[in-house]
Order: C-alpha cells, then sequence, then structure tokens
C-alpha cells in the first residue's frame, strides 16, 4: 500500500514538472504530417492505456484505433502534437468497458482562420456533462474509480493535451457522442 501510493505521488508530480514544462519551454514547429503524428502516438497510448487500467500489455481485449479523411500537413511541435494525441487515445481505450475498445480520429471542416480540428472518438464509459470542464483541471479524476487511491491514473493526460493544443493556438473541449462515449475535438491553430 506504501509502495502505490509513493509510485502515485512519483506519477503527480512527474506531471506536475510536465505540465510547468509546457508553459516554459518554446515550441520546436516545423511542418508535419499529422496522420503520423497521430499513428506515432497509438503504441505507446495503447501500453499507457493498459496500464490506466491495471493490466499488462498483453490484455486479450481488443483495441482498434482508426484514422479517418484526409489529413494535412501542419506547422507545429511535432513531439507535443504527438504527445496530446497519446494522451487522448490513451484516455479513450483506457476509461472503456467495451468488448472492443475503439477510437477514432479523423479530420473535421477547418475553423475559421485556416486551424485544423480533429475529432477523437472513442467507445467508452463517457464523462458526465457536469464533469467536462473540471476533467482539465491539473489531477483532477472524474467518472468511475476516480476516487481511487491506488488507481495509477495521474489527472494530468487530459490538462497536458489542453495545454499542448491551447500553444499551438487552438483548444480541446469534450462532448458526449451520440452512442456513448466521448469525443474529443482538438482545434490546432
Amino acid at each position: 500500500m506504501v509502495r502505490t501510493l509513493a509510485e502515485r505521488l512519483d506519477g503527480l508530480l512527474d506531471g506536475m514538472l510536465e505540465f510547468t514544462r509546457l508553459g516554459r519551454v518554446a515550441l520546436v514547429t516545423a511542418p508535419h504530417a499529422l496522420d503520423a503524428l497521430a499513428r506515432d502516438a497509438v503504441p505507446r497510448a495503447e501500453a499507457r492505456a493498459a496500464t490506466l487500467r491495471g493490466r499488462m500489455p498483453a490484455d486479450d481485449t481488443p483495441t482498434v484505433v482508426r484514422l479517418e479523411g484526409a489529413w494535412p500537413t501542419i506547422t507545429c511541435d511535432g513531439a507535443r502534437v504527438t504527445q496530446l494525441f497519446e494522451e487522448l487515445i490513451a484516455n479513450g481505450l483506457a476509461h472503456n468497458d467495451a468488448p472492443t475498445r475503439a477510437v477514432t480520429l479523423a479530420v473535421a471542416p477547418a475553423v475559421e482562420g485556416g486551424a485544423v480540428r480533429v475529432t477523437v472518438r472513442d467507445n467508452g464509459v463517457g464523462i458526465a456533462p457536469a464533469d467536462r470542464e473540471r476533467a482539465f483541471a491539473l489531477f483532477a479524476r472524474v467518472g468511475r474509480g476516480a476516487d481511487e487511491a491506488t488507481s495509477p491514473a495521474r489527472g494530468v493526460g487530459l490538462t497536458l493535451a489542453r495545454r499542448i493544443a491551447e500553444r499551438h493556438g487552438g483548444g480541446v473541449q469534450l462532448d458526449a457522442a451520440p452512442d456513448g462515449g466521448t469525443i474529443a475535438t482538438v482545434v490546432l491553430g
């Protein structure tokens, strides 16, 4: 029990340091194929989701991550945008009890000013409307199991995703998927 709590504290400190770094460190921008960044995030997101669920990466529940639509090349910090996708994909796979955990990333019509909009849709447990904005607070955990002191979830992933999007002139918002789950809409300017 003490070891588990110490590991959780270590994870919280790492998350706080990462969040602080995101506000201070200059972005290293270059043109990147956005779909390549999303694809690069998938293996690490799947492994993190398994850890968040308290299972080994060899968990036998199938996961499917799909990319849909025509993805543009944008100027961004590739490492940070990959991290943004990793956080959102991992959340969608981890907080999911479906027989096949699925996350679909799709490019949506551009927003005013030429910004790119990507939706990250999962078939998971969803987030209650009252908790959607609070889910972005540093160390906030919402939904089932949010109060479990032994959960490996740090309550940092959505905070980091939003901070990365904001550093790229955009943001992230959460909505309910019509058939259950969550849709995270990412705007990158």
